[in-house]
């Protein structure tokens, strides 16, 4: 009897052990595929950005903070678009963009309210911007073209990642290109 009762012991402990680990792999799939659809779903560097009213060569790097009044993400990360909007850099302008659902006047009201100051607000649908949640970074180049891009609350990794794309210079890179333009005949 007592033998039976030791096999139905280990059998049991085992089917844990092996019901826990489904349960583990399970969760480190489910985190895995929310991050891949998450980096699916971000603008892609190159996306052309069309916004009735920006002249995008006036700067060389615009910052768009994709926002929603109502968004909850977007409140807890408003210490870091305060950090993005506040960044004094020559050639760099920051435009607050809200969902359409916002008004002008609301997107307005939660900036000061946040104590965030850029440049621009507007509202619009966020597919005009390629970007398919708040809050979304984007930095778009002078022509309109999305250099890098963000969704979602950041983690420290990504906000270092967001400061070292607006610190970066690449004016070699610009360089380059007008070279190559200029050889081809295109400027």
């Amino acid at each position: 009897m007592q033998f039976s009762v030791v096999k139905f012991d280990r059998l049991l402990n085992l089917a844990t052990a092996c019901l826990l680990a489904a349960v583990v792999v399970g969760l480190i799939r489910q985190h895995s595929d929310a991050a891949t659809s998450r980096s699916k779903n971000m603008p892609k560097a190159g996306t052309e950005i069309a916004i009735s009213g920006v002249d995008w060569a006036k700067n060389h790097k615009t910052v768009l903070l994709v926002l929603a009044s109502d968004c909850s993400f977007c409140r807890n990360s408003a210490e870091f678009h305060r950090v993005v909007a506040g960044h004094e850099r020559p050639g760099l302008h920051v435009i607050a963009l809200f969902k359409r659902t916002d008004t002008v006047e609301t997107a307005k009201a939660y900036l000061v309210k946040h104590g965030i100051t850029v440049q621009d607000v507007r509202t619009a649908g966020l597919s005009s911007v390629s970007a398919v949640g708040t809050p979304t970074i984007e930095v778009v180049d002078g022509t309109g073209h999305v250099v890098r891009s963000w969704v979602g609350a950041l983690d420290p990794t990504g906000e270092q990642e967001v400061l070292t794309v607006l610190e970066s210079d690449d004016s070699w890179a610009r360089r380059q290109g007008r070279a190559i333009k200029g050889f081809f005949g295109l400027n």
